[in-house]
């Protein structure tokens, strides 16, 4: 049985949500800064995804952006806030 497994944390995608009047101002491609609390530290990212398709609740919409974490200081499962400008 495996006790351990590999990962590749050098590049995070942050999974979020933008609500509908918001999502006019975004696109796939924008470079967006990420707030990541604990570190107390921006960083900047890329949108890689937006759902075509809201949440089952609706007026969500999906979206992925992609961070370089080449200096590992991001650790899975942080959480982070993001400005889109």
């Amino acid at each position: 049985t495996a006790f351990a497994s590999i990962s590749d944390t050098s590049k995070l995608i942050l999974k979020g949500n933008v609500i509908d009047s918001k999502l006019q101002k975004i696109s796939k491609g924008d470079r967006v800064q990420v707030q990541v609390d604990t570190l107390n530290k921006a960083f900047e990212g890329e949108v890689t995804f937006i759902s075509p398709v809201s949440v089952a609740s609706g007026q969500m919409f999906p979206i992925e952006i992609t961070i370089d974490n080449s200096t590992g200081l991001i650790k899975a499962g942080m959480s982070a806030s993001v400005k889109i400008n």
